[in-house]
């Protein structure tokens, strides 16, 4: 997931306030791998983990099953504490590093801190300048319609910094969710993820930066949803600037669709490796190149 640097620094539970202006090492274990430098910039992704706690059982991840039992070294899990927040994102402002993005998450699901927006909006008005966008990865099912309100707040006080929210669905029905996700929570997420929608689509901006990603994780519980993605768009619009591109791409032929094989003697997502994962027969057009703005 490193857009442009091969380094991934994560913030954990118990990161230094000082970590990220200083030496670089979190005490007490925090996940922080971190060397200042006069010269650098676009560090790549930095993680900051609000909380480990998750308030499902995937059986592709599970960490509050005791799968990873030293998730943190030898702390117990937690919720990161505001004022040290505060810190590392000073500590951010006064250094050199500039990033691709900030993800809210590693392995817990962030809405369970009761301050993510807080976390949100205080990175907005004081780390704008050190990343291209921020990220939150959720599974929605505490995204109520009062913390979307949050959301749209923190975000109204800074729309020209993009903010992508990442759904984490893994199915398209109740029945494949409840396997998938150990929760029976399917309604609940699609009703919030419906509120965030309709929210985002009533604000009075010319551009909205406030995107949206639905993921889907293909896993033995759930491959058999795949199938045609099918949308409809409120809203589509072509650049000006990509016109010849968007042209060019309609009018190339339709090669036929490749297969991705997974190792069916693999049961659990971690036990991959890249042997057992192939994409058969992919043919492909060169690349189509277009100016974008971030």
């Amino acid at each position: 997931m490193l857009a442009r640097a091969p380094q991934r620094v994560k913030a954990g539970l118990a990161a230094s306030a000082s970590g990220l202006d200083a030496a670089g090492v979190g005490r007490n274990n925090a996940l922080m791998t971190f060397t200042p430098s006069a010269t650098m910039r676009h560090c790549g992704v930095l993680q900051i983990e609000p909380t480990d706690f998750c308030n499902l059982t995937c059986p592709m991840c599970h960490p509050q099953q005791g799968f990873r039992p030293n998730l943190h070294g030898d702390l117990l899990k937690g919720y990161m504490d505001m004022a040290l927040y505060r810190k590392i994102i000073d500590g951010i402002g006064r250094g050199r590093a500039t990033f691709d993005h900030l993800i809210f998450q590693w392995l817990g699901d962030p809405s369970l801190h009761p301050g993510l927006f807080e976390m949100l909006d205080y990175a907005l008005e004081h780390v704008h300048d050190r990343f291209e966008y921020f990220r939150i990865d959720t599974n929605a099912i505490l995204l109520t319609p009062e913390r979307i309100e949050q959301l749209m707040q923190a975000y109204l006080r800074h729309p020209e910094k993009p903010v992508l929210i990442v759904f984490s669905l893994d199915s398209i029905s109740a029945e494949t969710y409840k396997r998938v996700k150990g929760r029976d929570c399917f309604d609940v997420v699609m009703e919030n993820v419906h509120h965030f929608l309709e929210q985002r689509g009533q604000l009075a901006l010319d551009s909205v930066n406030l995107n949206a990603e639905f993921q889907f994780v293909l896993q033995e519980g759930n491959h058999h949803e795949v199938g045609d993605f099918v949308h409809t768009f409120g809203d589509a619009h072509i650049y000006d600037n990509h016109v010849e591109q968007v042209q060019l791409q309609l009018s190339r032929e339709h090669y036929p669709l490749p297969t991705l094989w997974l190792d069916p003697s693999i049961s659990h997502i971690d036990d991959f490796a890249y042997e057992h994962i192939r994409l058969e027969d992919y043919t492909c057009h060169p690349t189509i190149k277009a100016p974008i703005a971030v």
